[in-house]
């Protein structure tokens, strides 16, 4: 399953939102309102509960392109992962691109495909209303 999701135009530096995404403790605030505990495991990862899905072990997953970002399930049995993208757009402007790629059985796909799309809406949503200063 394959979720994609873009904001609109930021008026901040890619750099700027890299180093904001690329930082583990950001994403109790990107992912906000939509999780219902919050634990920092360490540098790299975190663990969350996410609506009715059972909590979850996250691993970030930086590249030396400054460009992707990715946040990798850690359960064997609910395996996804969360990319970001950001594009630079000029020198003082950006996009972000969130994939969602999930590889669930089509029953498990099913159930989780219409929370998914909305989780992730909401997500991209917040991300464009973020101050990266």
């Amino acid at each position: 399953m394959k979720l994609t999701k873009e904001t609109n135009t930021l008026n901040f530096t890619s750099r700027k939102i890299y180093s904001f995404i690329s930082n583990v403790y950001n994403f109790e605030k990107i992912l906000g309102n939509d999780i219902k505990d919050f634990t920092i495991l360490d540098n790299e990862k975190f663990s969350a509960k996410i609506g009715s899905l059972p909590k979850i072990n996250l691993k970030l997953e930086l590249y030396d392109n400054q460009e992707k970002v990715k946040l990798v399930s850690s359960n064997p049995k609910m395996d996804f992962s969360f990319e970001f993208f950001v594009e630079k757009i000029d020198n003082s402007k950006s996009k972000i691109k969130m994939d969602f790629l999930g590889n669930f059985s089509s029953m498990i796909e099913m159930m989780v495909k219409n929370p998914m799309d909305k989780f992730t809406q909401e997500i991209i949503s917040k991300l464009g209303k973020i101050d990266f200063n």
